[in-house]
Order: C-alpha cells, then structure tokens, then sequence
C-alpha cells in the first residue's frame, strides 16, 4: 500500500511540476515546530495525516517519519511528533535535535482515497550561533518567573507555553491578550509588548515541574502559504529542595531587617524587593537600586547591597498590617541578544511576614534624662525569643541604618562596653540598657530588638522605639557685674530703713529664679506651719521698749517715692498688730514707682530657730539704663525696694 501511495504522490508531483514548495529554517541541536495547513474538506477525523521525507526515487519516493493514525492529540515516532488540529486545518510537526543530515524536503500529506494532499517544505539546517537551551533552577514549593525574549515582528501575534515531553509538546497556557496576566492552573503568562518578552509564572513548584519548556510565538499562516514556523526559547527547568519558606514576624509600629544572600556578584545589576501577589500571578516591586554599597530608600522601604559579600540588607519601617505577604529579594537580569531567557529570582528565598499587635511590649518611649548622670532603659520582649540574642543601636543615616551599641549572645548574660552595658532578665523578659555616665551625644533615636534565626534565614525585629533627649541640671549663672553681700539682720532696727541693700533689676532670666526660691521658701514655711506651734519671742526695738512677738516673716511695706526723682522706694518694717495672729508669714507690697521697674529680693530663714541669728543674701547688680558697674549706700536717702529680713530666733 505504501509503496502504491508513493507512486501516486510522485505521479501527482510530475503532473503538476512538485506543487508549491515552502522553507522551514532550525538549528543544529535545536527543534523545529512546522505546521502545515491543509484543505477544510479534511478537517473531519477518519483521515490519516503524515509527515515524510522525499528519497528521490521511483520505488521510495516518500519515507513516512510519522503518521497520525486518525487520532486527534499527539504521535510520537522517534525524533518526531505530530499532532491534527482538526478544529484549525493545520498539521503540527516537531523535529528534536537537528542534524545537518536531516536537512532537505519533506512533506507533510493527507490520504484520500485517490489522490493525496500534499505540501512540501524545505527543511534547512543552519549552524548554532548562540546557546539554544537555558538553563533556570526554580525550589519545590516557590515560584518562579521566567523571561523569553522574541523578534519585533512578534508583538502582536498569539503566544503559548508547552512543555515538551516524549509525546509531543503539550501546551500548559495559550494567551492572546497583550500586556496582562493569563492564568491556567499553576502557569500564567504576561506578554510584554513593550519590552518585547513573555513573563511565565510557574506557583507552587514540584519536582515534576522539571523539564524542557518552549516560551514560543504562534507564527500564522501567511496569505497564499500553507506553511509556518513558530519560534521560541528553549527552557530547561531544573526543580530541587533548596532552603525552606522563612517565617518573619513584625509588630504594628516597628521594623524588620532581611539578610538576602547570593551565590554570585550581581554589583552591576539592579537590585530589588518585590512583594508577590496574594492573589493571582505577578509581584509588585517595592524598591529599586542599581547602586552598591549605599543605603537606597522609597517610602518605608530600604534596600543595601555589599558589592564584596554578595548580599543585601532589607529593611521595612513602620509596620503595618497591609505590609502582611511574602517577600523576596530579585536580582535584575536583563534580555539581550545573547540572553534571551533569564530569571529574576533564580537564587531568590521566599520571605513570609506576618504584622502583629505588639501586647507584650511597649511601640514607643520618650525618655529625658539628666547629664552626667545614671540612666536605666527597660525593653520588653516576647515570650517565644526568650533565648534569642538581644540587641540595642540608635539610628543613623535618616534612620534607615541602626549602630549597634550591643548585642547580647546568649539569654541572661549581661554585656559591658565603655560606658554602656547590657543585661537580660530572662525571667521578667526585659532587657535593661545602662548608661553610667549619659552625655548629650547620647540623645536621639534607639531601638530595642531581637535577632531571630541567626543560622538561615536571620532577620532582626525592632520591637521598641527609644527617643532619648538629654538634659542639663539646675544652672545657676553667674557674671563679672554680680556683687554678693551679706546684711546681719540683727543689726538692723525694726524701723531703721537706711543701711537696708538696694537691688537694681538686670535681667528677665534672674529675677525669675529669685521669684522661684521666694515661692519654694514661702511652700516650705507654710508646710512646717502645720507640723510646729507658733512661739513667741520678746525683742526690743531701737525707738522704744514696747515687748512684741518675734516672726518667720515681717509686713512690709513701701513707703513714699524718693523726693529725688530716682524712683527708689523707703521700705518699713511693720510688726503685725496681733501677735497671736498669723506670724509665720508677711505680706509683701510692691512700690509703685514711675521709672524703675520693681524688684525682688531673697528672703531666706534658718532651717533651725535655736540657731541663733541668720544672714540674708542679697545680691546687687548694674542696671540697664546705667554706666556704672559699682554700687553705693546712701547713708542720707538709703531705700529699697524690698527689705530681706530673717527674725533671730529667741535663746
């Protein structure tokens, strides 16, 4: 029967001159998939379809390679595969690992009954210029992207992926949409028209998922032609165990810190962190750097790459709960003529970040502290990082980077360097920070933290936020133009007003210390009134002998404004009329004068009345409006504006 077929398909070819012929160009140890279109009227099943190479002789002209046997799907013979598409008219044709011997003409045949259908193609075999497989590796339960470059002239035409087995090549996804996600079970595709590359997504990686894919353009049938060839990129996808999915954790508010590392030196390639899609393919990439060695930041996003370790630090700020998903670090891996397949994430370790409420510990302290000082910071951390290493660094570079002062090896040991130290409680769960001697360069941001899976996968989570501001003690000023001078209050009369200090206003910033040490004396009178009963102590006054009951405080009160125009006021010194009245406090009036504002003066007693007589500290100083720094008492006119008087106690 064969050899009755062949002698009409030469016959047929003789009568009309071989019928048209068509081209079909491969590579030596690549394939080639031809697909021939044949007449409507063979669409239906019950005809065989076949695919031969001519011999070029009478008794041989067509030695059959393989045959459809009317069956709809793949047939696999050898190096070849067939499959009918009987819904399109169209046989499809692959040959496996070209040899130049296999160059030459085919054809590809429908049987009738009489005469067959026929169309004969040219096979040619060019030599391979470029690599023709490319090699990707993906890890059993990850996913992985693959980009295949294509020609310009196949922008706007269909797109499949098929994996290539003994059989055939069974298609996994066909797309004709441009510039979005196609899905079909765990394989999606994204044709790329502006790049000019298909993106396939492989989710949920198994070891059967090894093989040889073909990323291939749908080439159709041009007007008047009955042959096309499609052209793709050969993928052979190596799937193995690699390092296991890291579980990260992360609280509302704070931080976490990814250590990605890399097989090879990437320093002239971008790189990235993408966050996969929660739902449906694809990723969206967080942030991008193609700079080495430097911190790279978008929104609360941060990215470093060590040019001479291979590797880079991630850091996410201000957790949230939409921060929750899975991260990887990519590597840029760009197409070109000598790279036409590449995989972003080939070394990639999927990162699963869950945000929580941080219960256990405290988001935020604001912490001011005295210079010179001792200063205690407690952190809290959680229950499960008990025997985790503690750390605690303040923030530098715009707060991405975090110094490290200290970090704690193993729970419960306490760490010393220079003036800090570091001890965890692992009972209380509280690391304590101790600085022995804070400075002002020690104010600013810190965080506390834990190191969490040192070994594979590490990360760091920053758990409590420390703002630390340092401040000065109580100061006291002081100047050249300052006179300090002490008054004996028992030499002065009760009614004597000359020999009383004056005090000439200076200064805002003194007047309200003095106004501060009068209402904490007048406190701390009024407090030890309540503890003590009043006595009463007799003392003669210099105009006469009248008895009258000593005082903590005397009235005093302003007398007259000076007849001398210089706005100084005579102050007076008034027992109370009662002495059983209040006699622990005085009431102080302020003079009304015209030029000078008023001015305070200190009134100080002694914390212990069997002391004896007390001293009262005056302090004089250069008024604003005078060129004179000295000060001098006049005998004459001699007024005050306030009188400091300090009642002796009676023996």
């Amino acid at each position: 029967m064969k050899t009755k077929t062949d002698l009409l398909l030469l016959l047929l070819v003789l009568a009309e001159g071989g019928g048209s012929a068509f081209s079909a160009e491969g590579y030596a140890g690549d394939s080639i998939i031809i697909k021939c279109k044949y007449d409507k009227t063979h669409k239906g099943k019950g005809k065989d379809k076949y695919f031969c190479k001519d011999r070029a002789n009478f008794m041989s002209f067509c030695g059959t390679q393989i045959e459809s046997k009317a069956s709809k799907g793949w047939q696999s013979k050898g190096k070849f595969s067939l499959y009918d598409n009987t819904d399109d008219g169209f046989l499809k044709v692959i040959m496996r690992d070209l040899t130049k011997s296999e160059a030459g003409k085919y054809w590809c045949a429908v049987k009738n009954m009489f005469l067959n259908d026929y169309t004969e193609v040219n096979v040619k075999v060019n030599k391979a210029e470029n690599e023709t497989v490319h090699k990707v590796s993906g890890y059993i339960g990850h996913d992985i992207t693959i980009k295949c470059k294509y020609d310009d002239t196949g922008r706007n035409k269909s797109k499949y992926l098929c994996k290539n087995t003994a059989v055939g090549c069974e298609d996994r996804i066909v797309t004709d949409g441009k510039d979005q996600w196609e899905s079909s079970d765990r394989f999606s595709l994204y044709d790329n028209t502006t790049g000019g590359f298909l993106m396939v997504n492989i989710t949920s990686l198994t070891v059967e998922d090894s093989g040889t894919y073909w990323c291939a353009v749908d080439e159709p049938f041009a007007a008047n032609s009955k042959v096309s060839v499609d052209k793709f990129k050969t993928v052979q996808l190596d799937v193995h165990s690699g390092p296991p999915s890291i579980e990260m954790t992360g609280y509302v508010g704070g931080a976490v810190m990814l250590n990605c590392s890399f097989l090879r030196n990437y320093a002239n390639s971008k790189k990235f962190l993408r966050k996969v899609n929660s739902i449906g393919p694809g990723y969206e990439d967080k942030i991008t750097t193609d700079v080495n060695d430097k911190w790279n930041t978008s929104d609360r996003f941060s990215l470093f790459y060590n040019s001479s370790g291979n590797f880079s630090f991630v850091k996410i700020r201000e957790l949230t709960n939409d921060d929750i998903g899975t991260y990887r670090c990519a590597v840029d891996m760009p197409l070109s003529k000598n790279r036409p397949v590449s995989v972003d994430d080939d070394e990639h370790m999927d990162v699963r970040l869950r945000v929580e409420e941080g219960s256990c510990c405290e988001r935020h302290m604001e912490i001011k502290a005295v210079a010179e000082k001792q200063l205690n910071i407690s952190c809290r951390y959680p229950d499960q990082h008990t025997a985790s290493p503690k750390f605690f660094c303040k923030e530098r570079d715009n707060n991405v980077a975090c110094r490290y002062k200290f970090t704690s090896q193993e729970s419960g040991e306490k760490i010393k360097m220079d003036q800090y130290s570091l001890h965890d409680n692992k009972e209380s769960k509280v690391v304590v920070v101790s600085f022995r001697n804070v400075s002002h360069l020690d104010g600013g941001q810190y965080w506390c933290g834990v190191e969490v899976n040192r070994d594979v996968g590490r990360y760091k989570m920053f758990i409590t936020k420390i703002s630390l501001r340092v401040e000065d003690g109580w100061i006291f000023l002081s100047s050249s133009e300052e006179v300090t001078v002490q008054v004996k209050t028992s030499s002065i009369p009760a009614g004597q007003t000359h020999g009383s200090p004056v005090v000439l206003p200076i200064s805002v910033i003194i007047m309200l210390i003095l106004i501060g040490i009068v209402l904490f004396t007048f406190v701390k009178c009024r407090k030890s009134r309540r503890g003590k009963e009043s006595t009463s102590i007799l003392t003669n006054t210099q105009d006469n002998n009248t008895t009258r009951a000593d005082c903590d405080y005397e009235e005093i009160k302003d007398s007259s404004i000076s007849a001398s125009g210089h706005g100084a006021a005579h102050a007076v010194t008034q027992p109370p009329t009662d002495p059983c009245t209040d006699v622990h406090y005085s009431t102080v009036q302020l003079p009304i004068s015209p030029v000078d504002d008023p001015t305070y003066s200190t009134v100080q007693s002694p914390a212990n009345h069997s002391e004896g007589y007390g001293y009262a500290s005056v302090t004089f100083r250069k008024s604003l409006s005078s060129n004179d720094a000295s000060v001098t008492l006049n005998t004459d006119e001699l007024s005050c504006d306030y009188a400091t008087v300090n009642c002796p106690s009676h023996a």
